[in-house]
């Protein structure tokens, strides 16, 4: 079974014929792990025009060197600019959707079809933009409604034309990162929920049926009062399943039975500081307590973010070869 095969095989609820697959939501440790990081944000900005060229065919590589390694089924894409703190941008992103295409076809032809390929198309307007804002933006949802839901069309077809020019260079999945709840919930009631951002998820799983795509909503946060109206959306996987926030992989998979893929839901924080007894501990828990592996793919619960040794996520690797295997 290749990595695409086991990948695609888990998300449509089918064991795979040998172990768990495995896809992380982001990889920002390539240098810590492979011994170098993919060429992008301003530094790739200010190079030619051939020079970029050339960097997204090495970026390529390295993004195939960690998947390979790390037996990841799946490899996502260099997204676009968004800030992780006020003036702060994440730390891959390329600049324009030129270049982030150019690197998806990069991708594409240095794995072939041996590793899927998972497409970032954004967010939905539906979700809080930013803490900075929220207040702002909640107090909107009240007094102009017509409005948010005016924005919240745009951000949609902005979504929709980037998937479909994915789709056209050969992305199995995409991936909309669309935070909604705190560890105590969800930021807005679900009921409003259901009027601004709900049925743009809906639509949005339709429009990637049609087009061929698996789609995968990640949210941080408690999701469990409104885990009925995701699978009500019809998308095809939630992704982090948010160990912090309370959320059990076991309850999730039995609410969500055959009717959405589960991915994650390591705790990034002990991998981040837990030994590594306790971080083998912890996968064989988690992959243990899924059961089997249709409809669950193993990661981390969020981002694997620098700070995170290479020898942690290493731990983390060959757990899901020892207590993954079917």
């Amino acid at each position: 079974m290749t990595h695409k095969q086991r990948f695609i095989s888990a998300m449509n609820h089918v064991q795979p014929d040998d172990k768990v697959a495995m896809f992380e939501l982001g990889f920002q440790i390539f240098e810590e792990y492979v011994g170098e990081d993919p060429t992008t944000g301003h530094e790739y900005a200010m190079i030619s025009a051939h020079e970029k060229e050339r960097a997204l065919g090495r970026n390529a590589e390295i993004l195939a060197l960690a998947a390979h390694k790390a037996e990841h089924d799946a490899i996502r894409d260099i997204g676009g600019y968004w800030e992780v703190a006020p003036g702060v941008p994440t730390l891959f992103w390329l600049p324009e959707e030129s270049d982030r295409l150019a690197q998806i076809k990069a991708i594409k032809k240095e794995v072939g079809s041996d590793f899927a390929i998972v497409g970032s198309v954004g967010s939905f307007m539906g979700t809080i933009p930013d803490g900075t804002h929220m207040h702002d933006y909640v107090m909107r949802m009240y007094d102009e409604p017509d409005m948010i839901l005016k924005e919240a069309e745009t951000y949609f077809q902005n979504m929709i034309t980037k998937q479909k020019k994915m789709a056209e260079i050969g992305v199995d999945a995409v991936l909309s990162a669309s935070d909604i709840a705190f560890n105590s919930g969800t930021f807005l009631p679900p009921a409003m929920l259901d009027k601004f951002f709900f049925p743009f998820v809906a639509r949005w799983a339709a429009e990637c049926k049609k087009d061929g795509l698996l789609s995968i909503l990640h949210s941080d946060g408690n999701l469990y009062p409104v885990i009925d109206q995701i699978l009500a959306t019809g998308i095809t996987a939630l992704q982090c399943i948010d160990p912090i926030a309370g959320m059990d992989l076991g309850v999730c998979k039995q609410l969500t039975h055959k009717k959405l893929a589960l991915i994650g839901n390591v705790d990034c924080a002990v991998l981040h500081m837990g030994t590594p007894d306790e971080i083998d501990s912890l996968c064989k828990s988690v992959i243990e307590g899924v059961g089997d592996g249709a409809g669950f793919i193993f990661g981390g619960c969020n981002a694997i973010f620098k700070g995170i040794s290479a020898m942690n996520y290493q731990v983390m690797v060959d757990a899901r070869n020892k207590y993954g295997r079917l």
